[in-house]
């Protein structure tokens, strides 16, 4: 019955926490055990490693067929391009094909149709890059190889859970400090860990470069990436 109560005390007060965000203190020497829940965080921070692009090709003709025709001839060398700068097959993955057609857009007072002008074929094709360093090199690469289209470039890490790992134990750590200092300040003595939860953990969310042009060089900075994490974590006062 003892344990049940004390189980029952600290759920009731892991809940209190994480709806207020606050340091709770129990210390009734009447009830079965005094405990102190705290909330602790932990940060890692670090460089990508990896980035996600989309290039692609547009063509317009006056037909459906000669618009995907020249598409497809620009297209292969795209894909040819990007086998030669070391990209594998894997990490090229064609995303959006359309064939659209294309009305003049004239106003008339007339209730005539819209009159059919030609075709336009969009081809785009998202790129995985495993060396952040060469992102500016292959934007450059893509213009050369006839990509006419690049998209907004997002950085992020390959494998963020080794990182977030790292911030769970120096989340586990802060916790334990503010539970030493807390006890220390109330006159008791930090005892066994009754409980810990995860309260959150934060991915890093892509970071997006601005939409790339054909420029002569484009310049990349890939910043860094901060990973977070919050626990709470229950211990005994003695």
């Amino acid at each position: 019955m003892k344990t049940i109560l004390q189980v029952c005390t600290l759920l009731l007060l892991g809940t209190m926490l994480i709806l207020h965000g606050s340091l709770v203190v129990y210390a009734d020497e009447k009830e079965p055990g005094r405990m102190i829940v705290v909330t602790g965080n932990g940060q890692v921070k670090a460089k990508p490693d990896m980035a996600t692009l989309r290039a692609g090709v547009v063509t317009q003709a006056s037909t459906a067929a000669a618009a995907l025709a020249e598409n497809v001839k620009q297209m292969r060398q795209v894909f040819t391009g990007l086998t030669d700068f070391g990209i594998p097959a894997e990490d090229q993955q064609t995303s959006n094909f359309t064939v659209t057609p294309q009305y003049n857009n004239r106003r008339s007072t007339t209730p005539e149709a819209p009159q059919l002008v030609g075709y336009e074929v969009r081809n785009q094709v998202t790129v995985t890059v495993r060396d952040v360093n060469r992102v500016g090199e292959l934007l450059d690469a893509l213009v050369r190889l006839g990509a006419n289209q690049l998209y907004d470039v997002l950085f992020g890490l390959g494998d963020p859970e080794h990182l977030l790992d790292q911030a769970r134990i120096a989340a586990v750590k802060d916790a334990k400090h503010k539970a030493e200092l807390l006890s220390r300040a109330a006159g008791a003595m930090l005892g066994q860990v009754l409980g810990i939860e995860e309260v959150s953990s934060n991915k890093p969310q892509p970071v997006y470069m601005a939409r790339a042009s054909a420029a002569e060089s484009v310049p990349i900075a890939p910043g860094q990436e901060i990973l977070t994490v919050t626990v709470s974590v229950g211990f005994m006062l003695q």
